[in-house]
């Protein structure tokens, strides 16, 4: 699916973008309750679904309606520098978006539009 122009537009405004319903509600509802056993009873999940990315939350990896967005961002070549999960008492407050290094000069972190193209070094999927 790529970007829209619109979504295009949005995304080098405001340095983010929001696409709702990108995992179905049995998707969703096996990921929290991954993450809930994970902070409440990890021996109740197998080795490997005791952190993220793996068990259910694995689909959060390659997921295509998010493959194509970052290869149109980054391009062919990604990779998956980390994961991981915070977990918020109901009512905790959360902190801001990040807003980046300051001063920063290293290429690879910068954003930049060439020639209509994207390009962003670093980019995080919430």
């Amino acid at each position: 699916m790529g970007l829209t122009e619109e979504e295009r537009f949005r995304f080098d405004l405001t340095g983010f973008m929001v696409r709702p319903a990108i995992l179905s509600a049995d998707e969703v509802a096996a990921i929290v309750d991954q993450i809930d056993r994970i902070k409440h009873n990890p021996e109740s999940l197998p080795p490997e679904h005791r952190a993220v990315p793996g068990g259910p939350a694995s689909v959060l990896i390659d997921h295509p309606k998010v493959i194509d967005v970052l290869h149109e961002i980054i391009g062919p070549e990604i990779r998956l520098e980390a994961a991981g999960c915070v977990w918020r008492k109901k009512g905790q407050s959360h902190g801001a978006l990040h807003g980046g290094a300051r001063g920063q000069i290293d290429p690879i972190f910068g954003y930049r539009v060439q020639n209509g193209r994207i390009h962003a070094g670093m980019v995080r999927v919430i």
